[in-house]
């Protein structure tokens, strides 16, 4: 679960002391804490992470959380550009649609380049998870909510 040094150190010495025989007199010996301690700090050992908690998903996670809180990870870029697209109206031009995304972006610390591949995409992935779809007009594209009837 990504402990360690001096926690993890702690941790192991409560599991000892709980779960293995002579466990209390084994972690009172200075052999013992020195054993444990060597464990702890072992640089070859693999360090775990908490990825378990990435694959919960926010719902469960937040269920999980039985008098803890835990908070949410900070908003990423494509998060910003679907909450910004939510607030668009129904119909917008690609050029006025890219010139709100670019606003909703200032002081975020991300941008969106409507002429790089990386910036399409973006866009795209938010207009989706926005419930926005492209189309050719007469007068050139826009992006339209999509409803029932389209």
């Amino acid at each position: 679960m990504g402990t360690e040094g001096e926690a993890l150190e702690r941790v192991l010495m409560q599991q000892v002391e709980k779960f293995c025989a002579g466990g209390k007199k084994f972690v009172e010996s200075e052999d013992g804490k020195r054993k444990v301690r060597e464990v702890a700090f072992n640089k070859r050992l693999k360090t775990g992470n908490a990825s378990f908690f990435n694959r919960l998903g926010q719902k469960k996670r937040a269920s999980l959380s039985v008098g803890l809180t835990l908070f949410a990870g900070p908003p990423n870029r494509k998060s910003l550009l679907a909450a910004a697209m939510r607030r668009f109206p129904d119909k917008v031009t690609v050029q006025d649609g890219y010139h709100r995304l670019q606003n909703a972006q200032v002081g975020t610390g991300f941008a969106i380049d409507r002429e790089t591949k990386a910036g399409q995409k973006a866009a795209w992935e938010a207009r989706e998870g926005a419930g926005f779809h492209a189309k050719q007009t007469s007068s050139g594209w826009v992006w339209r909510r999509n409803t029932r009837d389209n």
